[in-house]
């Protein structure tokens, strides 16, 4: 399954750099807190990437592994396996584990600390989504761990800010209202996708507007 398929959005934001999920870019956090005042919106969360060194593969191999910085307080999957596990999240240093990760970074099992970057995580759980485009293993961690895992980022430096909108509401329509707020603000202008389409390889990517 892929990580577009599985997430709940109506509009998509993101940087109007964004290239594929492995180079993303970043967008300000105000921006992001500007749709989520807006009548039209019923949620908006904030999702960062990053990458870091998984110090613990086999034969000490140090493969790089995807983070995926979410808050465990809002879901936003439509597996029922992560958002039952999110409240784990909640502890400090502790990550949820993609199935699909390959076999170079050992075993997978609940409990298992291993020390990613410069921290000793303990796994906490696994789910099934796939790696993807991503690379070779991910994991999910909560916002607040993925500062303390990658302290040189800021939070207020958005990856991808899926949308929610209140029933009833066009898409399309609200996506022209967010742009026309965004002018107002400082900074450069995100990109904001009013729907998921499907590329020739099968494959749901947002259609970036």
């Amino acid at each position: 399954m892929l990580f577009y398929d599985n997430l709940q959005f109506d509009l998509l934001m993101s940087s109007n750099h964004y290239q594929y999920q492995a180079q993303p870019g970043q967008f300000l956090r105000g921006q992001l807190d500007r749709a989520r005042a807006a009548p039209e919106v019923a949620q908006a969360t904030a999702l960062y990437f990053g990458s870091a060194k998984w110090r613990g593969g086999v034969d000490g191999k140090w493969p790089d592994v995807f983070v995926i910085g979410l808050d465990p307080r809002r879901p936003i999957f439509k597996v029922d396996a992560i958002n039952r596990q999110l409240a784990v999240l909640e502890q400090a240093d502790t990550a949820l584990v993609d199935s699909g990760t390959r076999p170079m970074f050992g075993p997978l099992t609940t409990g298992r600390v291993v020390k990613i970057g410069d921290r000793s995580e303990t796994i906490a759980g696994r789910y099934v989504l796939g790696t993807g485009f991503m690379g070779l293993g991910v994991i999910l961690v909560s916002d607040q761990n993925f500062a303390r895992l990658f302290p040189y980022r800021s939070l207020d430096q958005v990856t991808l800010g899926p949308i929610q909108l209140k029933p009833g509401v066009d898409p399309d329509r609200a996506a022209a209202e967010l742009r026309r707020a965004w002018v107002r603000m400082p900074g450069s202008l995100p990109a904001v996708s009013s729907r998921p389409t499907r590329s020739p390889t099968g494959r749901h990517e947002p259609r970036w507007a």
